[in-house]
């Protein structure tokens, strides 16, 4: 592809074909990643809290556990964001 070419594609409301030129395509963040990322981190963390916590004793492995389950919504967020970044970055010559 080169810059000044199009790509045939349909309106997501009205359903129409349209021309959209390659510049004009950007990637946006999927919020529903981030968000199931935020609740799977939220359920391991609360039964690991109340099923594991109860019988470790706090010692560092078990922070160590929290600290993992608690940054997995900020990780997906990053991946997200930085695919996100590099799909916008990249220009057409």
């Amino acid at each position: 592809m080169k810059y000044g070419d199009s790509i045939a594609s349909q309106c997501s409301h009205c359903h129409t074909p349209q021309s959209t030129p390659i510049k004009n395509i950007k990637a946006e963040t999927n919020q529903l990643i981030i968000s199931i990322g935020f609740i799977i981190g939220a359920v391991a963390f609360l039964s690991t809290f109340f099923f594991i916590g109860k019988y470790l004793a706090l010692g560092k492995a078990v922070y160590f556990i929290y600290g993992g389950l608690t940054s997995l919504p900020f990780l997906l967020w990053r991946i997200e964001e930085k695919s996100v970044r590099s799909f916008n970055s990249t220009y057409v010559k």
